[in-house]
């Protein structure tokens, strides 16, 4: 199957699904088809989503950014209105991600949070 994703929506998958992946991959229980599906889906999503986050870092120290001590990039109150105009732009931007459906059984266990962000990718059998 085939799904276009903005950009924003991507970047939501990656702070949603990506970013806790490797805390709660050890409590999900799928079928071995499924989790093939959602680790395709992860290596499809995730070069996307590190393109996008090193596009903000860029956007946000070519707008007076400085790094800050707990890894966030903090812009000049003057420079924000700029960034977000910038960043609501690139949000807009689709990609096209081919993807195999994520088939949820009764009996597995898929945390609320993952099924949440996941949504467009999941079947329930």
């Amino acid at each position: 199957m085939e799904i276009k994703l903005t950009l924003g929506r991507v970047n939501e998958i990656g702070m949603g699904f990506l970013s806790v992946w490797d805390k709660v991959k050890d409590t999900v229980t799928l079928s071995p088809k499924a989790t093939y599906a959602l680790i395709d889906l992860k290596r499809k999503i995730e070069p996307h989503f590190q393109s996008l986050q090193e596009t903000i870092y860029t956007m946000a120290m070519n707008n007076g950014g400085e790094q800050q001590s707990n890894g966030t990039v903090r812009v000049p109150p003057e420079n924000v209105e700029t960034m977000n105009e910038k960043l609501h732009e690139i949000y807009e931007e689709e990609i096209s991600v081919e993807y195999l459906p994520i088939k949820v059984r009764d009996n597995d266990v898929f945390p609320a949070h993952l099924m949440e962000i996941l949504f467009d990718f999941l079947e329930m059998e």
